[in-house]
């Protein structure tokens, strides 16, 4: 799990984590330089853009402006996971990443996992321990790039591109130092993380990147919540399998503990504020002394939230189980609750540590579950008045641009900073390239 290593280090860390911050400082000046000269080219395109408009007569074409909005569930969608790469990025920028990440968090999941699979980690740990500046300050500044595109492109193939780059991203993160979200290694359960947050991830960057019309749909959402219950009753009953250690507290023996309770007991004694220690160590002893009735809970509540989002069904315009009579809403808060719960006293918010790179599975699978009921509403298609008309010549990049600083100059700033964010994106990449 994510943030699980103490990331205590000697001279050498410390002399690492100065050389990482140096060059965080170094590239942040190349990268305002390139966004100086994106702003020289914008402000000239939108002087020749309303040069053009005072001087020409076009011919109508169809343009989408602000008033045509993006579907709500899309919306949340992207600003919320658009937040969380954010949020990883400053996460990324912690002093003991160049130096434990690899080893306190990758290795451990790899040593315990197939040797096929271990192998690809295995590579990666081996760039970061030999480049460790050099790998922490491309993935700090890819995942801050991300989080700046997702938030700022709201519209069109950019908006579509920064999801597809979000998945590519989140792939690589999930088979080299998820190790495939631990799926392969002993004690595999919802409640450690699984499928990994970085797969959460993947599935948002794709559904970003479907075409606008699919989000029009009710549909979309029917089959993420389908899929989502899917994925409940298949982690149910994985963690009511017998002989998992996660129906028992103890082992027979005292001084045995379950599943749950012994990595419990590691992660409080990692690095962490006092009143994360004492929730984590109190679900430890209640874990050590009611193993059957927690793990009973769990799965009873991921099976009966799998069940009902499997069965769900459109009726009168409203997501309801197959019964009808049962609304979705309250089994939706139950199990966010639950996730909470989880996130909290088990998970230990994923942050802590030294090494936390995300907030773990809890919150992304929780912002996809919104998002997928927020689908099931659907969205209205657009009709010919929502349209506005531009130049007859923007049938290219270029002019698309300049009719969009004439026709709708708020998505064109956002336009602005989306390619500000892909230029972040470029600089973390050209550094991870060089490592390689």
């Amino acid at each position: 799990m994510p943030g699980m290593g103490t990331g205590r280090g000697s001279v050498t860390s410390t002399a690492l984590a100065i050389a990482f911050h140096r060059s965080i400082l170094h590239q942040w000046f190349i990268i305002l330089g390139m966004l100086a000269a994106l702003f020289a080219v914008w402000n000239f395109l939108r002087l020749a853009a309303m040069k053009s408009q005072t001087t020409r007569h076009p011919v109508p074409l169809q343009y989408a402006p602000s008033s045509l909005r993006e579907p709500s569930a899309r919306r949340f969608l992207r600003v919320a996971f658009g937040g969380l790469w954010l949020f990883d990025g400053l996460l990324q920028s912690q002093s003991a990443i160049p130096a434990a990440l690899a080893n306190t968090v990758i290795k451990p999941v790899a040593a315990s996992s197939p040797a096929w699979a271990a192998l690809l980690s295995n590579h990666a740990i081996s760039v970061w321990n030999d480049h460790p500046v050099t790998t922490a300050t491309a993935v700090f500044w890819m995942e801050i790039g991300l989080g700046i595109w997702l938030l700022s492109a709201s519209r069109g193939p950019l908006s579509r591109f920064a999801g597809y780059a979000s998945a590519s991203w989140a792939l690589v993160v999930w088979v080299f130092a998820e190790v495939f979200g631990g799926l392969f290694a002993p004690g595999y359960s919802w409640l450690f993380g699984a499928p990994g947050a970085a797969l959460a991830y993947l599935v948002a960057g794709v559904l970003v990147g479907l075409p606008d019309r699919c989000w029009r749909s009710s549909l979309l959402g029917l089959a993420l919540l389908r899929a989502l219950g899917a994925f409940l009753i298949a982690m149910a009953a994985l963690q009511a399998w017998p002989n998992r250690g996660f129906w028992e507290g103890r082992r027979g023996d005292p001084s045995v503990l379950g599943t749950l309770p012994a990595m419990l007991s590691v992660m409080k004694r990692s690095s962490q504020p006092g009143f994360s220690r004492s929730l984590v160590a109190h679900m430890a002893n209640l874990s050590a002394s009611h193993g059957f009735a927690i793990n009973l809970v769990v799965v009873l509540v991921l099976g009966l939230a799998g069940i009902a989002l499997l069965t769900t069904v459109l009726r009168d315009g409203r997501a309801r189980t197959a019964r009808g009579w049962i609304p979705l809403l309250p089994v939706v808060i139950v199990y966010l609750a639950a996730s909470l719960v989880v996130w909290v006293s088990i998970q230990d918010f994923g942050l802590f540590g030294g090494v936390g790179t995300d907030p773990n599975s809890m919150i992304p699978i929780a912002f996809i579950l919104v998002s997928a009921l927020l689908a099931t509403k659907g969205s209205p298609l657009p009709t010919n008045d929502d349209l506005a008309p531009v130049h007859s010549g923007a049938r290219n990049f270029v002019e698309t641009l300049r009719s969009q600083v004439v026709h709708d100059p708020n998505q064109s700033i956002r336009t602005f900073v989306s390619f500000g964010g892909l230029f972040v994106i470029l600089l973390g990449a050209i550094s991870m390239i060089s490592a390689l």
